[in-house]
């Protein structure tokens, strides 16, 4: 919804205009990540209720209407192919080889394990659950 109000409303390009929407989501993510370390409130409940925080705000900037009229460039992303392949499955394919990567080779990705296999332990093992907690509610985007 950003990136559309922002193509369309405010005639942004499209790469600031997602930028800038990525932007938004890491920032949210940072919130969400400081009520889950701070106030050990459940990042399922939390992530429900921005959730529910999102759908609403979008409804208020759009007014409860539909966006159409988007450039044609922005339906690439969704509708577009590279290849024999869909662009979808493309984006999907190089944020999984990301996320495992960071996953299987990296001391991040270690200490992930280890905070959601059991935080205290993890904790006592010296690793910092709160940016733990943190990187990954930022880098899930809310």
């Amino acid at each position: 919804v950003v990136v559309a109000l922002l193509l369309k409303e405010y005639g942004v390009p499209i790469v600031p205009a997602v930028i800038a929407t990525l932007i938004l989501g890491v920032i949210l993510g940072g919130v969400s990540g400081v009520f889950v370390g701070w106030f050990a409130i459940p990042a399922f409940i939390l992530t429900l209720a921005m959730d529910s925080l999102a759908r609403g705000g979008a409804l208020i900037l759009t007014g409860e209407q539909s966006i159409f009229g988007l450039p044609e460039a922005f339906s690439v992303v969704g509708q577009g192919y590279l290849g024999p392949f869909p662009m979808a499955a493309v984006i999907m394919g190089v944020v999984f080889l990301a996320a495992h990567l960071i996953l299987s080779r990296t001391v991040l990705g270690t200490n992930i394990y280890a905070v959601g296999g059991n935080k205290e332990a993890a904790r006592v093992a010296g690793v910092n659950v709160f940016a733990v907690k943190l990187f990954v509610l930022v880098f899930s985007g809310w």
